[in-house]
């Protein structure tokens, strides 16, 4: 359904709901919305959106999910099944309805879409989209007791007895049921109700006791009731319509179809033909006519043979796949109940058990050893070798069974010819198995053919070539799957049949085990060679007499023979003991035919042996489902690879540390190790052995392929212990070619000593590297890394530096008040948000915490009381303006107060009265104020004098005596020394005169007093005291005028007061006084009540009339304000004065104060921790580049010397033939074994008589579960290990012979691949028909019962993440290790629409879509380009597979293809879905098939996908390409419907389909795990390169490895030029530091990705030189060379060179003669030495020139020239890596090239190969990533070296070294890099 956009996002909704919904989808899990994904188109990321489903009428319950929408992003949402119980049980009719997805943002609905549904009634079904839906209407009631009873009574009137169905019970048990309950149904002589037409897809079916009463029923009822009456009675049965009428069918064997819906009639027929008898079919039709029973089974046949169109729902597989009955609906007062049937009702009480007591015999319930001994030893009539069907097979021409015995036995190998239809007499031989004797000549002819190798096939022409190559191909599969002997000549068939049947059976009785060649494509030729050291007598059969009939021929299973007579006359001896039994005899057949007969080896040891197999625990555990595994056994968390030094595990192969834990684990446990695809489970396993073989354990490799077993045999090889390991895989083993390689092995010798220096560099660069790593990530107490605080510090950057930290509250800090402090103050933040600017709040002075209703209520009327009395304020105040002749109306508190003062003095002072009655008084104003000031002097001037002699003298003391006495000097001293005297202090006489002074002083202001005194009191009168009062009272009234004035004029003030006392009473000032008291009361209040502090400055009235307003209008966010307040108050108490200031003063904002305070703190924090840590304060991000790159490069020679010691290791541990021991008498065995070619001893047996050389020379074994039946005895303590591999693939109970066989058992496999499969086991069963289930396999119930796991991560083979990434969101939720790619848009996965006919019924082929993939392979064969990738062809079906591989192999013949195709290191293949997974290819193309047949229809069945774990199976064939997959399809995404299926590989294959189409766009991810928006110092450099103009992206990836940053070409913006690798945690999170510095450089620069490290300690010192830097090499990859001249030279001076050839001197001693000497040998060993250590590497060619010509030997003579280059080759400690010693060299390592020049004249064909690859490198350092043509190019100009063929061929062979050995890597798109 479109979506509708109603917002500026750009967001779409892709929906897909159900067409119809009812109650019935409540019981079968069919959700109404079967997808629904959100996509964001738009870069950014959408954070807090909300996804809402409603629906009118409210049939869906509500959902919602909250999610964060990432950008250009797909998330998947799944609801599940919302249908509305309540809601659709009590829909009664049909309706409509809508389903409603809305996706909302902040309130606004940003995308949303509506579609319409149709509501279905309770008894109503809607099955157009999926019929399987009718199986919820097959419902129980009471009426089917009723019915069942009426059917058994119809049973006991046919003498049949009712019994317990498939268990115990034969085909005609069950058909007489079926046909009983047809005949009572007919009974019922039902009326037909009007029934659906043909295109209707809705009915409404009513209650079986409606129809019952009512005698009437539409076909789909009555066929309801039908299938529900067998369901009641426990047979499984079918129920459909075909082209418009109904049936009904029963199976007459335990079987049922393998999905829910058959769409194609021909499925339904194939089991309901003649001789078939699985399936019986009747049509309702012939219920109403009354029809017999068998007629209308015949028609019934008929009719599904014929019809066009219909369907069937299989009622077993509806139940199996959830579709549960309804329940019965009862209406009971104004709704309805629902009655659940007690078999689907889980509280219904269980009945009691009933006990029996006695020994009843039998086994009713299998225990897992009998299920296993069933599994391993098939003995029902679909084996082969019990009922043998010549289809399939290949007939051979015999004339007698002991002729051919003979014939078989005298050679080997065989031609088959064809007959050509003109030879009658050998054509008479054709016949099945029985034929007419020949006549003597045809014997003889046939006899003759036999002794000339030829064996005759009663086919000419195609039918040959055919026939053949179906059994050829047929042969090569099952050997590469099942590992067993899988083709044989089956001569000789026993004929034979069970009583009650008819018909005659034949079963093989010899068996030849064959090889098959094929030769030629056009025209083949076929050939066959009998291994006649393994023929067998058919166990099976000889079982299954024995159990059926009481023949024991049972000990001919161990036949062996040693003359052909022997096996005639074991033939004879089977003839004899069947005798007695009608019609029983052995035919003289012959067949070439593929068998499975490896499984009774298997079942005999299960059998046989199982007392002994409980001595291991893992086995109890599987027999007992309890289980074994203690605490004790579980495996620790994930260990670093960095170990594997320290622990001496040795890794021949680079491993990571995923690979790493389950090597270390191996040495001690057993565990399930989950090998998802591409993980490097193969690598993985070859450590896991080369470590317990090294530690002296034996190994057993179990795999049940060919594929995956030779695969770890060839990885043992590569790493140098192929000698130690026995692949030991079929039956076809060669016993010599065994018994070789073991002496072969005891005779080996120790290689080279290997150098262990590596081990030690990787141990110091590792503990390096890791220390750098752990430092800056490792958790202090603060709580964060230095990495978490730099780029804390970094992400905060912005945020203004106005906090500053004391070093006491920093040291204070822990992780939990630091937790507790950034909480706080995000608190804080929130409330002072809340409060605005809080600098300009009207609360800022307001400092109440505690906010309650109560005070709430004070306050208000507080500010209201408070507001009424400022404004009476200022009304008085203005009113008395005028009377003071004030010229300002700015009402100051001065002012204010001023008024009232004035208002007190002239109402009520009679002074100041008395002042203002004369305008002559206006003076003493003046007089008053300097009284008051003089009168203050005086006190000082007094209080000093005390001070300083004793007393003043008061009583004595008069001023103009003092005056007077200083006119004379006499009186003075008179006078002080009687004032002296008067206070009785003695005065000194040098203290006279300054005693003087002071009285003097105090005089002098005496008589000033005196004069203002005597002025006042002309006005006052009085004395002094009153006086003085008086003045006082004068200032003050003085001061109050001055306070009211702006500038006071004494003049107008004392006439503004005059008149205003002039007026005698003067109300307004009494008004005044008494409204400015109740003000400032009204204001004491209002300060307390509202905690007012000291600092608010309200200075002027009207501003407190506005304040006291602003509160008063915001009074509503009083709370938040309190809040704030108080949690201000905490953060002063922790401490944050330094935060609260700047926050009220607003010199930080509140968003800022956060930010600011991390900042701070990280600050401190890097820096305090840098300084302290002895890692970090001496960091270097040039010494740590320096470090990865040598850590690189001992990594490599790590690897060699793990080989090399693992080799020696071995080798040493072989018995030396000159020690005694038992090994000797072994050895002599051996020995004899080998002479004889194994003649008369089998390898078991030879096996169990070398225990000790088996032990040292093959400590490893690689075998099938087949083969280690056949191969090894049981002995418990053969093995110390046993690996599986591809587990999920191996049966239990073909594991279980090799579990017994070891101590410990590792199970590596993947439970999301392909489960064990009966697919190759049979002969004749069809494809579009597989079995029902998938057998279990050992890692199904290993992990079952509870056995410890490890998980392998990384993922490795895809060299594009688009080849993963589908298998990886839908199998593997995102969880494997992937990496990215740099052109992410430019997808490897592709579809090819064919338009193509699928031939069902016919060829089951596809031809067009064959033909569009082979012209496809054809075209990359013959391209230069396409041929360098190894292909391989994925099918869906086996007639598909043959198709292709049938005409491509001819195409590829005809065109000369064949070594392009198959002579290569991986050859093409043509696979299908069943036997493709081991394998992998650079390219994989993938033909569906399946499609419209001719009519345009197209059926949902694709054959085993829609198997129960065909998702497993699709999982398998999309993982197996390296580069590119290719899809040709015949269907397109949209054309299937999974509306219409319920299978979860159909649904997985639509899906990938769309893939296919749209690339990774339809990958949506699952809303929860969109994660959080990107952090980390990934996000902080992506957005700063943004800032700078470049296009980046951070955390790059779609698994849980992500690139930190990527940089977008700035010439293609659909790819990435840079991948910006930071120390963060996405490379913390990868545990060792190899996994960092060398698998993943490596991996990426595979790829194709330029790298650049980053490192956060540089970052934070510096971001803008780290951006530059970035910038630079950005520029540098963009343009054409390097930006820096200097880095050009620094570059050339590491890698160039200049050649310097020795000078050497022609001897005394010389010519050809000499040269032959042995003197002359050592003369030239001595030359060439000198010159390879002077001209290292040195071509050997170049060299015995040169030596020619020192010695001055001729070309001509060739002893002399053999002597110089055996004495050069003969050259000690002079390494020559080159297998075929082409250079000579004086170290194992060239690290530098040397240009061709004039001076040192050598041709471009001495060059070293190695010489070259570093010439390219450095070219590619020099020039950065390019192509082949590019770099030969730089490369000739870097060895000064002209361009022709030859120098560019050398060229190229040079490059081609430097790939191999790692110099440089060739990426994914052709380019090289360095």
């Amino acid at each position: 359904m479109a979506s509708k956009k109603t917002t500026e996002y750009d967001v779409r909704l892709e929906i897909n709901c159900a067409s119809a919904v009812g109650y019935y989808m409540l019981r079968s899990g069919a959700p109404p919305i079967n997808r629904l994904y959100v996509k964001n188109l738009g870069e950014a990321a959408i954070e807090d959106a909300r996804v809402e489903i409603t629906s009118s009428p409210e049939f869906l319950l509500p959902y919602s999910a909250e999610a964060r929408l990432p950008g250009k992003s797909t998330l998947r949402f799944e609801p599940g099944n919302i249908v509305s119980p309540l809601f659709t049980a009590a829909q009664n009719e049909r309706g409509d309805g809508t389903i409603a997805v809305r996706v909302i943002k902040d309130g606004a609905t940003i995308v949303e879409s509506v579609t319409p549904v149709v509501l279905t009634a309770f008894n109503e079904c809607d099955f157009s989209a999926r019929p399987e839906l009718l199986a919820a209407f097959v419902t129980r009631s009471a009426a089917l007791k009723s019915l069942g009873a009426e059917i058994d009574r119809r049973l006991d009137e046919w003498k049949r007895k009712r019994v317990e169905f498939y268990e115990g019970s034969n085909v005609n048990d069950v058909r007489y049921y079926f046909a009983a309950a047809y005949s009572v149904l007919c009974e019922k002589s039902f009326l037909r109700a009007e029934a659906p037409g043909e295109d209707k897809d809705d009915i409404i079916i009513s209650g079986h006791e409606a129809t019952l009463r009512d005698k009437t029923a539409s076909e789909p009822e009555l066929a309801l009731l039908f299938a529900a009456m067998l369901e009641n009675a426990g047979i499984h049965c079918v129920f459909g319509r075909l082209d418009g009428k109904w049936y009904v069918g029963a199976f007459l064997t335990d079987d049922c179809f393998a999905s829910a819906v058959i769409d194609e009639p021909s499925l339904v027929a194939n089991r309901t033909g003649r001789g078939v008898n699985e399936l019986s079919l009747v049509g309702v039709s012939g219920i109403f006519g009354g029809v017999s029973f068998e007629r209308n089974e015949r028609l019934s046949a008929a009719d599904a043979a014929k019809a066009e169109r219909g369907f069937f729902v299989d009622l077993t597989y509806a139940r199996i796949s959830g579709v549960k009955p309804l329940p019965e609906r009862v209406k009971r007062g104004g709704g309805y109940d629902l009655v659940e049937s007690d078999e689907y009702d889980f509280s219904v009480k269980p009945r009691k058990i009933r006990e029996m007591s006695g020994d009843l015999g039998g086994e009713t319930v299998f225990s897992r050893e009998k299920q296993w001994e069933r599994r391993l030893l098939d003995l029902d009539m679909r084996n082969p070798l019990l009922n043998f069907r010549p289809s399939g097979a290949v007939r051979l021409l015999t004339a007698d069974l002991d002729d051919l015995i003979r014939a078989v036995t005298a050679r080997s190998e065989f031609e088959l010819a064809p007959t050509a239809s003109g030879e009658g007499a050998l054509m008479d031989l054709s016949s099945p198995f029985d034929g007419a004797s020949p006549l003597k000549p045809v014997r003889d002819l046939i006899n003759y053919e036999y002794k000339a190798g030829k064996l005759r096939v009663p086919l000419s022409g195609k039918d040959f070539d055919r026939a053949l190559t179906a059994v050829y191909r047929k042969e090569k599969s099952r050997q590469e799957e099942s590992g067993a002997a899988s083709l044989f000549l089956a001569a000789g068939f026993l004929r034979w049949k069970n009583p009650e049947d008819d018909d005659f059976r034949y079963a093989p009785v010899l068996l030849y085990p064959v090889t098959m060649t094929k030769k030629g494509a056009s025209s083949p030729s076929f050939s066959v060679a009998v291994q006649e050291d393994d023929i067998h007598v058919n166990t099976t059969l000889l079982e299954y007499l024995y159990r059926c009939f009481d023949v024991d021929l049972r000990a001919l299973g161990e036949f062996r023979a040693d003359s052909p007579e022997d096996y005639s006359a074991a033939v004879a001896r089977i003839r004899s003991e069947i005798a007695a039994h009608a019609g029983f005899t052995v035919t003289s057949g012959a067949y070439l035919c593929s068998l499975s007969f490896s499984g009774y080896r298997m079942w005999k040891d299960v059998r046989t042996e199982m007392d002994g197999f409980r001595s291991s625990r893992l086995i109890r555990a599987l027999t007992s489902g309890q289980p074994e595994f203690t605490a004790a056994d579980a495996l620790g968390g994930l260990r670093s690879v960095d170990e594997a030094i320290d622990e001496d595990i040795l890794l021949p192969i680079g491993a990571d540390s995923s690979q790493y834990s389950a090597v270390a684990d191996s040495l001690d446990k057993s565990f399930v190790l989950h090998g998802p695809p591409g993980t490097g489970k193969s690598q993985t396993i070859t450590n896991i052995i080369a470590n317990n073989i090294y530690r002296g354990k034996r190994v057993l490799f179990v795999a049940e392929k060919m594929a995956a077993l030779s695969v770890v045999y060839n990885r043992l090889r590569a790493i140098g212990i192929g000698d130690f390991c026995l692949e030991l895989y079929s039956e076809k083993t060669k016993k010599s070619d065994v018994i070789a390689k073991l002496s072969h092995t005891l005779a080996l010798e120790p290689s080279v000593e290997a150098n262990g220096g590596a081990c030690e560099e990787i141990a110091a660069l590792s503990d390096k590297l890791g220390g750098e790593m752990r430092a800056m990530h490792e958790k202090k107490p603060i709580g964060f890394s230095v990495y978490e605080a730099a780029t804390g510090y970094l992400q905060n950057a912005d945020a203004p530096d106005c906090f500053t930290l004391d070093s006491l509250f920093y040291e204070k800090l822990t992780r939990e008040k630091f937790s507790d402090y950034a909480e706080m103050l995000s608190e804080l933040t929130l409330c002072a948000k809340e409060c605005g600017a809080l600098d300009r709040s009207p609360f800022r002075y307001i400092n109440v915490i505690e906010y309650t209703p109560s005070w709430r209520k004070r306050a208000d009327m507080m500010l209201d009381v408070y507001a009424r009395e400022l404004r009476s304020l200022r009304f008085y105040a203005r009113a008395l303006v005028p009377h003071f002749n004030m010229r300002t109306v700015a009402f100051t508190r001065e002012k204010l107060q001023g008024l009232s003062r004035l208002a007190a003095f002239l109402s009520d002072s009679e002074v100041i009265k008395k002042l203002l009655s004369s305008r002559e008084n206006a003076g003493l104003l003046a007089v008053a104020d300097s009284l008051i000031a003089l009168k203050d002097r005086e006190n000082r001037l007094k209080t000093a004098f005390a001070e300083k002699f004793a007393a003043f003298p008061e009583a004595a003391f008069s001023a103009s005596e003092v005056i007077a006495a200083g006119k004379k000097d006499s009186a003075e001293a008179r006078l002080v020394k009687r004032y002296a005297s008067s206070v009785k202090y003695a005065l000194a006489k040098p203290l006279r005169g300054e005693y003087f002074q002071g009285l003097v002083a105090i005089s002098e202001n005496r008589l000033k007093i005196d004069e203002r005194l005597q002025r006042l009191s002309a006005a006052f009168g009085g004395g002094e005291e009153g006086l003085a009062e008086a003045a006082t009272k004068i200032c003050e009234f003085a001061a109050a005028g001055k306070s009211i004035y702006a500038e006071f004029d004494e003049r107008v003030f004392f006439e503004s007061c005059r008149i205003i006392v002039g007026f005698g009473e003067f109300p307004l000032l009494r008004y005044y006084a008494g409204e400015y008291e109740r003000a400032e009361s009204a204001r004491a209040d209002f300060e307390r009540i509202f905690e007012i502090d000291g600092g608010r400055e309200c200075d002027e009235l009207n501003d407190e009339i506005e304040y006291v307003a602003g509160i008063q209008k915001n009074m509503d966010k009083i709370s938040g304000w309190c809040r704030y307040r108080e949690v201000a108050e905490k953060c002063r108490k922790k401490g944050f004065e330094f935060v609260l200031e700047p926050l009220a003063l607003g010199d930080v904002a509140p968003d800022d104060v956060l930010a600011c305070f991390k900042k701070r703190v990280y600050a401190e924090f890097v820096k305090s921790e840098v300084a302290l840590d002895d890692r970090l304060c001496r960091f270097s991000g040039l010494a740590l580049e320096e470090a990865i790159e040598r850590l690189r490069a001992a990594t490599d020679e790590y690897e060699e010397y793990a080989r090399k010691k693992l080799y020696n290791a071995l080798v040493s541990g072989l018995p030396s033939p000159l020690k005694d021991g038992e090994h000797n008498l072994e050895r002599v065995l051996l020995a004899r074994a080998e002479k004889t070619g194994g003649r008369g001893v089998t390898l078991r047996k030879l096996f169990t008589e070398i225990p000790t050389l088996m032990k040292a020379a093959c400590p490893c074994m690689l075998m099938s579960p087949s083969s280690v039946a056949q191969f090894l005895d049981s002995s418990p303590d053969k093995f110390d290990l046993v690996v599986f591999d591809e587990a999920s693939q191996v049966p239990t109970a073909k594991a279980v012979g090799a579990i017994a066989r070891a101590e410990r058992v590792i199970v590596v496999g993947d439970p999301r691949q392909l489960p064990p499969t009966a697919f190759f086991g049979s002969d004749f069963r069809d494809e579009e028909h597989p079995e029902l289930e998938d057998l279990e396999s050992i890692l199904d119930d290993c992990l079952a019962v509870g056995m410890p796991e490890r998980h392998l991560l990384w993922h490795y083979r895809s060299h594009h993440e688009s080849l993963i990434a589908f298998s990886n969101a839908f199998f593997y939720d995102n969880r494997l290790l992937t990496f990215p790619s740099p052109g992410e848009a430019d997808g490897r996965v592709s579809m090819c629409y064919v338009d193509g006919v699928y031939d069902r019924g016919d060829t089951r082929c596809n031809a067009v879509e064959a033909d569009a993939l082979i012209a496809d392979v054809i075209a990359r064969l013959k391209s230069p380009v396409g041929s360098a990738r190894s292909v391989g062809v994925v099918t869906f079906s086996s007639a598909q597979q043959a198709y292709i591989e049938d005409k491509l192999t001819a195409e590829i013949a005809r065109l000369g293809l064949e070594k392009v195709a198959y002579e290569c290191p991986e050859p093409l293949f043509v696979k299908n879905l069943e036997n493709v997974q081991g394998d992998e290819r650079d390219v994989i193309l993938f033909s569906v098939g399946y499609g419209p047949d001719r009519s345009g229809k197209l059926s949902l069945n694709f054959g085993p996908l829609n198997q129960t774990g065909g998702e497993r199976r699709l999982n398998v064939a999309v993982t197996r390409a390296r580069t590119e997959m290719r899809v040709f399809s015949s269907v397109r995404s949209g054309m299937i419907d999974l509306a219409r299926t319920s299978s979860k590989g159909v649904k997985c294959l639509k899906y990938f389909l769309e893939y296919a189409e749209r690339g990774r766009e339809m990958l949506a991810i699952d809303y929860t795990a969109a994660g959080e928006a990107p952090t980390g110092i990934g996000k902080l450099v992506a957005d700063a390169l943004t800032e700078k103009g470049l296009k980046c992206d951070c955390n790059v990836g779609v698994s849980d490895f992500k690139i930190d940053a990527a940089v977008v070409d700035p010439r293609d913006k659909s790819r990435y030029i840079l991948a910006i690798v930071c120390d963060g945690e996405n490379q913390a999170r990868i545990p060792g530091v190899l996994d960092r510095a060398s698998v993943q450089t490596r991996i990426l620069k595979t790829l194709g990705w330029n790298i650049a490290n980053l490192w956060t300690l540089d970052f934070f010192a510096n971001p803008k030189r780290e951006i530059a830097r970035i910038k630079a090499l950005v520029a540098a990859l963009a343009g054409t060379g390097l930006t820096s001249k200097k880095a050009a030279k620094e570059t050339l001076n590491r890698y160039k060179r200049t050649y310097k050839r020795l000078a050497v001197r022609t001897p005394s001693a010389c010519g050809a003669e000499f040269v032959a000497t042995e003197d002359g040998i050592k003369a030239v060993k001595a030359k060439a030495e000198a010159i390879i250590k002077a001209e290292s590497p040195v071509a050997e060619d170049y060299l015995t020139g040169r030596l020619r010509d020192i010695f001055r030997v001729p070309k001509t003579s060739k002893k002399a020239c053999a002597a110089i280059l055996t004495a050069v080759r003969g050259l000690d400690g002079l390494a020559s890596p080159d297998d075929d010693g082409e250079y000579r060299y004086a170290s194992g390592k060239t690290e530098v090239f040397r240009p061709l020049d004039d001076k040192t004249p050598r041709d471009y064909a001495d060059v070293c190969p190695e010489e070259i690859a570093v010439a390219a490198r450095c070219a590619l350092e020099l020039y950065g990533s390019c192509s082949r043509d590019a770099l030969v190019k730089n490369v000739l100009a870097l060895m000064n070296a002209k361009k022709t063929a030859k120098t560019v061929e050398l060229t190229a062979r040079g490059i081609d070294y430097a790939v191999r050995s790692g110099i440089v890597l060739a990426t994914v798109d052709g380019n090289f890099t360095s």
